[in-house]
């Protein structure tokens, strides 16, 4: 009776133990990426791609070990706030794509106290947008990569345009901290280039093809479209009022060449997207996010959209298409 009882005693600890280790080698569960995309644009469409895309290439599967959940308030910043929330309540990985989302989220991981990793992209100045203390040491648990364009090169872009241009006109969205900032750059670039500068400001999309008529009235010579949300979501507004007056728009980044704008030298959004996806796989994987500096492109694109510039009867000299390293015909 001792052995039989010793018998069962010694089974059911063996179960115990393989269920024991099964359980140590079972899946883990998977970790919650949340991607808040501020508004949907070409350029921000792109960058999301690219971190998805780069995160499986580390590794990191949806559905598999990691679980994403992509949002998308579409510009309304009540809508952004109760994303922010929950995203900071529920997720291991925050990936916020855009200055506003960046500025909501970092604000919500103050409110609830959390240390939640959070990466940003396509942010034009980390610093200035008070996101992080310096772009080499963040210093907290928020980091990610700029979208910083060669905003004084952009401007000289229409003097190589028209060497006789007299005016340049700036529209953008008056709450987005990161198209001042561009805005300030372009002013101060144009003036060193002798261009007298008008600006019209817009709240939303709606105000956009009234603000863009409002500049062509007033006689500009190429109009200055920075990586502002609103105008790159709204690019086909913007473009078929000045590509009617014949005017050429200097854009900041190549996703509005695709909604006829005349031309850009600037940076690849998903590229940007790739190396924030890389970045997020290093925290996934247990880098110090506080000691991870900001990260960008170097790398800048001359792309003339020739197809577009000659249906609006806009010349574009022989000179810059050479320059160019792509034209699109």
């Amino acid at each position: 009776m001792k052995k039989m009882f010793k018998k069962v005693i010694c089974l059911v600890l063996c179960l115990l133990g393989v269920f024991v280790l099964a359980s140590c080698n079972g899946e883990k569960e998977a970790k919650r990426i949340t991607i808040i995309q501020f508004v949907s644009a070409s350029a921000l469409d792109d960058a999301r791609d690219g971190v998805i895309e780069s995160l499986e290439a580390k590794g990191f599967v949806n559905g598999d070990n990691v679980e994403i959940v992509v949002q998308n308030p579409q510009g309304d910043f009540n809508t952004l706030g109760v994303m922010a929330q929950n995203a900071v309540k529920n997720s291991d990985l925050i990936i916020a794509i855009a200055t506003p989302v960046a500025q909501a989220v970092k604000t919500e991981c103050e409110k609830q106290m959390s240390d939640v990793p959070v990466l940003f992209t396509a942010v034009t100045d980390p610093v200035q947008s008070d996101l992080v203390a310096s772009n080499e040491v963040p210093g907290a648990n928020i980091t990610g990569t700029n979208d910083m364009n060669p905003v004084k090169e952009q401007i000289q872009l229409i003097k190589k345009l028209n060497p006789e241009a007299k005016k340049v006109g700036i529209i953008y969205t008056s709450s987005e901290a990161n198209s001042l900032i561009q805005v300030n750059i372009a002013k101060e670039a144009a003036a060193k280039e002798g261009l007298e500068v008008a600006t019209q400001t817009v709240t939303n999309v709606n105000d956009i093809k009234t603000m863009i008529e409002a500049l062509v009235s007033k006689g500009v010579d190429a109009i200055y479209l920075p990586t502002d949300n609103n105008i790159s979501s709204a690019i086909t507004t913007v473009t078929s009022v000045t590509n009617e007056a014949g005017i050429p728009t200097i854009c900041g980044e190549e996703g509005m060449l695709t909604g006829n704008g005349t031309i850009t030298l600037g940076i690849n959004y998903k590229n940007l997207g790739i190396i924030t996806g890389e970045m997020a796989a290093e925290v996934l994987n247990g880098a110090d996010i506080s000691n991870m500096s900001v990260k960008g492109l170097t790398n800048f694109t001359l792309v003339i959209n020739k197809k577009a510039a000659n249906e609006a009867s806009i010349n574009i000299p022989e000179a810059l298409l050479e320059e160019a390293d792509r034209v699109i015909e």
